[in-house]
């Protein structure tokens, strides 16, 4: 949980999420001034998306730091049915009913052991109820990898843990729990979409900057032109290229004189 990890480690974190943000911004402004100059020039298109990676990269960042500062995350929260938690946000996640239709003997293998006869996933799940106040604000059935989402607020079922007492007594009588994974992260959507954006155009850009490898341009009497075009060149007597490919000022005019 994030309300125990030590303070130390709280500051770490948080100067590492500071310098990132102004690496971040220092790449983007310095980026900024440095392609404006270009593109007042000439306007380049890989210039100009390499500032809008940039730009996304930036706010990629700032979206991480504030999920940090105003977010939070709850992992592994084991409960059983009637049980509760409380958030650091006054929010209070209560279990109100477990519905488990199979043998809860099952719940002693790892998952990878379950067969599709002995777990079925769409049939099990729980039923929370997240209260403010007194007041219930949100209510509503999690499933496997079907959360439960209300206020920025998220809830996860991870997995359904072994009823309490299950080594002894009757075990199919007793209830499972439940595994549960409470997060609240206020940049995860614009986070979600923008990271796309930064990949897509990164992706763009190295399309539009590539070039084969014996295709990159030479300048062969002040023309521009492909390694090909500049062999041909010389083999019918430029000796301009000649020069330009031997490195030497005399011996390719000799050689084709």
């Amino acid at each position: 949980q994030l309300g125990s990890i030590h303070p130390l480690l709280k500051l770490w974190l948080a100067g590492l999420c500071l310098g990132m943000i102004v690496l971040a911004v220092n790449l983007v402004f310095c980026s900024w001034t440095r392609l404006l100059k270009i593109i007042r020039i000439k306007l380049i298109m890989p210039k100009v998306f390499m500032l809008i990676i940039h730009v996304v990269f930036g706010l990629v960042v700032i979206g991480h730091f504030g999920s940090f500062v105003l977010g939070y995350r709850y992992d592994s929260i084991k409960l059983q049915q009637g049980q509760s938690f409380a958030l650091k946000d006054g929010y209070v996640l209560t279990v109100t009913d477990v519905h488990f239709i199979d043998n809860p003997e099952v719940l002693g293998k790892s998952p990878k052991e379950l067969g599709p006869d002995e777990y079925h996933h769409d049939a099990n799940f729980a039923e929370v109820a997240l209260i403010r106040n007194g007041k219930q604000v949100a209510r509503g059935r999690i499933y496997f990898l079907r959360p439960l989402t209300c206020k920025g607020i998220q809830v996860t079922l991870k997995r359904f843990t072994p009823p309490v007492g299950m080594k002894g007594g009757n075990r199919t009588a007793r209830k499972p729990g439940v595994k549960l994974v409470i997060s609240k992260n206020p940049a995860r959507i614009p986070v979600f979409v923008l990271f796309p954006v930064m990949i897509a155009g990164m992706c763009v850009y190295t399309f539009m900057t590539w070039r084969p490898r014996g295709l990159t341009g030479l300048r062969v009497n002040g023309e521009k032109k492909t390694n090909h075009e500049k062999g041909l060149s010389v083999f019918y007597g430029d000796s301009s290229a000649l020069d330009r490919s031997c490195g030497s000022t005399g011996r390719g005019n000799r050689a084709f004189s």
